[in-house]
Formats: structure tokens, C-alpha cells, sequence
């Protein structure tokens, strides 16, 4: 398990971070909150509750570091994740799933489905070993809910297959 269930996560809710700098190692989270996952507000499935504003969608940006040792010896890394209703997952900076999403990211998302059925899945997270590097990583998710959403929900931890 490279990032726990229930893990501690630096995350922002309420506002949209510009571009996808937020995505890479570099990026400064000073001015981000920490919470445990699940993140989430309706349904009382969470730990830590993000803001809902009436007649708009809903979205929560999360950051996770994790250490890899050796990247030539992993062939597959998976995310399990409970989640309502869509999200992107990037390593290092770089896309490595989307689920429920049409098109672009961010505030500018279009096309998000409503995820009909409830609990933990698991999302291969196709060719995410091709970015990783030795040392610190990062696991970037971005989830969102449309406006007329009664609950939004996320729950991710990582887990390495070699």
C-alpha cells in the first residue's frame, strides 16, 4: 500500500487551482487544508466534510506523496476508490485515469456523468509506472459532482503491483 485508506491528504475545496501545476511535486500546498479521506459532504460516508454551494458543481483537488524504491521492478499500479460522481487521477503531473469525465479538467470539466452504483472500485491506473520516479511521488485527484448533486464522495488510497 503506497497511500493508506483513511490517509491524510493535502486538499483544497471551494475554488478551482489554476492550470495543472497543482498536479506536480513542486507545487506549495501551503495555503491548502489537510483532512482525512473520505472527503465528501450529503451522505455522511466522510471524514472530513468539504463545502457544498447551492447551484454549482461541487469539487475537491487532494495531493498524496509516496515513496517508490525501486520503479523498474512495478508493473501496475492501482487506485481502489469509492467515489460520487467522477474523477481524474494523475501521477507526477501526468493523467493516469478518468472516470465519469468527458472532457477537460478543473472548472472547465464537461460531460461528468452521475456514478450509479456505490462502493469501493478498483481503476488500473494505465502506464502510471512510466512516471514514476525513485523517491517522492505524487498522487493528484481531482473529483467532481454537478450542481444538482444531494452528495459527492471520494475515497482513494494506492496500492503497487510487482
Amino acid at each position: 500500500v503506497l497511500v493508506p485508506k483513511f490517509g491524510e491528504w493535502d486538499y483544497l475545496a471551494g475554488d478551482d487551482p489554476q492550470g495543472l501545476a497543482w498536479t506536480r511535486k513542486d507545487f506549495d500546498t501551503s495555503g491548502w487544508k489537510r483532512g482525512s479521506a473520505g472527503f465528501g459532504f450529503g451522505d455522511g460516508r466522510f471524514r472530513t466534510e468539504i463545502p457544498r454551494e447551492r447551484l454549482k458543481p461541487s469539487s475537491v483537488y487532494m495531493r498524496h506523496e509516496f515513496n517508490i524504491e525501486q520503479t523498474d521492478r512495478i508493473t501496475e499500479l492501482g487506485l481502489i476508490v469509492d467515489y460520487r460522481d467522477g474523477f481524474i487521477a494523475y501521477i507526477n503531473g501526468r493523467e493516469v485515469a478518468r472516470v465519469n469525465i468527458g472532457r477537460s479538467a478543473g472548472r472547465n470539466v464537461q460531460k461528468l456523468k452521475n456514478r450509479e452504483g456505490t462502493g469501493p472500485t478498483y481503476v488500473c491506473l494505465k502506464d502510471a509506472y512510466k512516471h514514476l520516479k525513485e523517491g517522492v511521488n505524487i498522487l493528484a485527484i481531482e473529483a467532481h459532482s454537478p450542481a444538482e448533486a444531494l452528495d459527492m464522495f471520494i475515497d482513494p488510497y494506492l496500492i503497487l503491483e510487482d
